[in-house]
């Protein structure tokens, strides 16, 4: 069974391509669209899928990006009230949480081993050891000693 966006969700893609397409001065991306709206772009996608199906809405391919323009808005009022078909939206949102999560996982971890810090504790343990030798006030290291009596 194929997904079908709802009425809602149909006519609030539209509102946001009209308005971006207005303020663009070209069609916009679904990446623009989502974050309009503050949607995932994963969704935005998927609802856009379910309007091209039904040409309400048209993608326009190039060699960079994906665009959409509208195609017949009146399909709108063709749409159920309720999206029918699998509950993507859902699951959508659940694996971009996850992928969000994921990434904040690394990120810790990428503080925690930070690479430079050995660097930085090399560095502090020489000018430890640096500070420690001049406040000696013995002989040069580099002075080979003499035995002569």
């Amino acid at each position: 069974m194929e997904f079908v966006p709802s009425r809602g969700q149909g006519h609030l893609i539209v509102a946001s391509i009209r308005v971006l397409s207005h303020v663009l001065n070209r069609p916009p991306t679904a990446a623009e669209i989502a974050e309009q709206l503050r949607l995932s772009r994963e969704l935005v996608l998927h609802i856009l899928r379910g309007l091209g199906k039904r040409a309400i809405v048209r993608e326009i391919e190039n060699p960079f990006d994906v665009r959409f323009v509208l195609d017949d808005p009146a399909g709108l009022e063709k749409l159920p009230i309720e999206a029918k078909g699998p509950d993507m939206g859902r699951e959508i949102d659940e694996f971009h949480q996850k992928a969000v999560e994921r990434q904040k996982q690394i990120e810790r971890m990428m503080q925690e081993n930070d690479p430079e810090s050995k660097t930085r504790k090399k560095a502090a343990t020489i000018e430890e050891e640096f500070k420690k030798f001049r406040r000696q006030k013995g002989r040069s290291p580099f002075r080979e000693e003499s035995n002569d009596g």
